[in-house]
């Protein structure tokens, strides 16, 4: 969860550059908890020093993290651009400049997620063998 709100700070500001995303921001990261952070934690807050979600850009980013976890658990994957356009058909109240930040970025983590992983396995391989 935390992990993800950081994402979604990230994503935030990157979108700044797009008139349809200003509503993203929930404030600055500066320590304190002026604004409504819900279920994370003040870690979160205290380690940013850049824009926070705002809770309606949270509450997006956690549509659109579901309709990504959902997409990436089926084995028929039939490209990137069919899930942008089947998360702005199923949310079209969400901008298409958001959706395609997010993916991208979030992709990006789920990548290098799996690279880390699979090197993880292949060295306790080697390591296994060596051992033994």
């Amino acid at each position: 969860m935390n992990a993800l709100y950081y994402v979604a700070g990230y994503v935030s500001f990157k979108c700044k550059k797009y008139p349809n995303c200003k509503y993203s921001f929930g404030g600055f990261g500066t320590g304190s908890n002026s604004y409504s952070v819900g279920a994370v934690s003040e870690w979160v807050c205290r380690i940013s020093t850049g824009h926070l979600p705002s809770d309606v850009f949270w509450e997006h980013v956690q549509l659109m993290e579901g309709e990504f976890q959902a997409y990436f658990s089926e084995q028929n994957h039939s490209g990137i651009s069919s899930l942008i356009q089947s998360v702005s058909k199923n949310h079209p109240n969400i901008p298409i400049q958001l959706i395609k930040t997010f993916i991208r970025t979030r992709l990006f983590f789920r990548i290098r997620f799996q690279n880390k992983n699979h090197a993880y396995k292949r060295n306790n391989k080697k390591l296994a063998k060596f051992l033994t």
